[in-house]
């Protein structure tokens, strides 16, 4: 995806919405939130959510514990894994 074009960056206060576009992302509207995706820097944690539309890809970055993602966040080495639904819930 070399020829992406940056879109936006938006803060939201407790997290972030970064939006590219490319010829090849569909016009077709999907959400992308299974499996969870989550990240983890400096004892911050957060999720992740990815909107598909128009052309464009818009990924949420939000604040999924005590502590707001911070903006710069995406700047920090962020740890990212997917998580089994069956852990998140706190199920062996």
């Amino acid at each position: 995806m070399r020829e992406g074009t940056f879109v936006s960056y938006e803060y939201s206060g407790n997290g972030y919405f970064l939006t590219v576009a490319h010829p090849s992302i569909p016009a077709e509207r999907r959400v992308c939130s299974q499996p969870v995706v989550m990240g983890h820097a400096e004892g911050i944690d957060c999720g992740f959510i990815l909107f598909i539309e128009d052309g464009k890809l818009m990924m949420e970055c939000h604040t999924w514990g005590a502590v707001d993602v911070p903006d710069g966040y995406r700047e920090k080495d962020v740890r990212v894994e997917v998580a089994n639904s069956v852990t998140r819930m706190g199920k062996s």
